[in-house]
């Protein structure tokens, strides 16, 4: 498995890079990828940008887990009901939905490996995702109606 340097810089466009998903092998995907920090609820979650379709059909799978500051923000190119599986993935998550306001408008909550293939959607339209460890949701009171704030 291919693992480079957890974060990196790139001068150029002063963004930063994070390399530690495993890619090697992986057709379509740029081994070096965008990050963000999403601030929701007074954390700030240091999170990959997955804003092509192979980095959303990818998505975490590949990772062995996330710290209780990293995730995944799943960027869409418009508003839909976007449903999310648990395909090829070795850990718990909590997935949150947010309008093109950044307002969460949906969560599930500790989604385990084992729920594959079943599928998790909000009943409303979303714009982005996050993915975060299992437990940072409740565990830091975010809640439906909330908002989040970071620049793509």
């Amino acid at each position: 498995m291919k693992t480079e340097e957890f974060f990196s810089e790139d001068k150029n466009n002063q963004s930063l890079y994070l390399n530690s998903i495993n890619t090697s092998g992986v057709d379509g995907v740029d081994k070096k990828r965008r990050t963000t920090v999403v601030s929701i609820g007074g954390i700030k979650i240091n999170s990959i940008i997955a804003d092509t379709k192979e980095a959303r059909i990818i998505g975490l799978s590949g990772h062995d887990l996330l710290l209780p500051n990293e995730g995944m923000l799943f960027v869409f190119e418009e508003p839909d009901i976007y449903g999310f599986w648990m395909k090829d993935m070795t850990f718990a998550i909590d997935i949150v939905w947010i309008n093109e306001n950044k307002e969460i408008i949906y969560a599930e909550e500790n989604v385990l490996p084992e729920s594959y293939p079943g599928i998790f959607q909000p009943t409303s339209n979303a714009l982005y995702v996050l993915e975060v460890p299992s437990g940072v949701f409740s565990k830091n009171k975010l809640k439906v109606g909330g908002t989040a704030s970071f620049s793509i």
